[in-house]
């Protein structure tokens, strides 16, 4: 929920920036910081930041520009390119199909490594085999076409059998094609069940294994430094000799009521 939650709050704070009359310099403050910190997010989907190198949390300006914020929602079945095409977007309808396709393609280049052949590694396959700009290749198709529709037609050599069919030479197929189909079955796809990657294993075989990859991904680190404390209250100074196994099992268990509690 990080990019399409940071794209609506830039959203709504670009439109009562112009709306406001006497809160106009608070609304401008929450947008610098928010582009201090989740700036290079937003560079990543395509939108010019107004903001200086001196603004630039150094911390985190450079860490949201991981593209893992723009494929986990793409992976989660109620956004997956909606939280971009919609139209309260502040992106311009060609950058909305530039990013959408930069989506699709880091997607598929994940898949492939999911998948990737020994001999043949992912940036070869890629540069042989799938198409920067859209997931087809029917550009490809009408361009081949038309080139032969164009060329010089060139009479055939005299054969004593003529009649008989030879077997034409067979076109390389793609060894990706099933997993691209797999992405255009997902974008079409209208159930919006979050978690529709993980329940449909049959169904989607390489998303699902992407998004146990991606969304496992914790968002903060706010329970791992909740279960240190809880291990610094057990490991008391009248406790000293405590075992380390002990004081793993008494984490853990203290660990479990909490979660079950909450």
């Amino acid at each position: 929920m990080v990019a399409p939650s940071i794209l609506s709050i830039y959203s709504d704070l670009l439109i009562e920036r112009t709306n406001l009359k006497h809160t106009s310099n608070l609304c401008q403050s929450l947008l610098e910081s928010l582009l201090s910190r989740f700036g290079g997010l937003l560079e990543q989907m395509s939108l010019t930041i107004e903001i200086t190198e001196k603004k630039k949390n150094k911390k985190f300006y450079d860490l949201f520009k991981d593209p893992v914020f723009l494929m986990a929602p793409f992976l989660d079945g109620r956004f997956r390119l909606n939280w971009i095409l919609r139209e309260s977007a502040p992106i311009l309808e060609q950058a909305r199909e530039e990013l959408s396709a930069k989506i699709q393609q880091l997607v598929l280049e994940q898949c492939i490594l999911l998948h990737r052949d020994p001999i043949t590694t992912p940036s070869q396959a890629l540069d042989n085999d799938c198409s920067s700009s859209t997931l087809t290749s029917t550009a490809q198709a009408q361009s081949s076409a038309a080139s032969a529709a164009t060329s010089p037609v060139t009479p055939k050599r005299k054969q004593l059998f003529g009649n008989i069919v030879h077997e034409t030479k067979r076109t390389k197929s793609d060894p990706f094609s099933n997993i691209k189909d797999e992405i255009l079955r997902y974008l079409n796809d209208d159930i919006t069940d979050p978690m529709i990657l993980i329940n449909s294993t049959n169904i989607y075989p390489t998303l699902s294994k992407l998004a146990m990859k991606i969304l496992s991904i914790p968002a903060t680190s706010a329970p791992v430094e909740r279960v240190f404390s809880q291990s610094g209250f057990l490991f008391r100074q009248h406790r000293a000799s405590m075992t380390r196994t002990t004081l793993q099992q008494l984490t853990m268990l203290k660990s479990g009521m909490l979660t079950a509690f909450f």
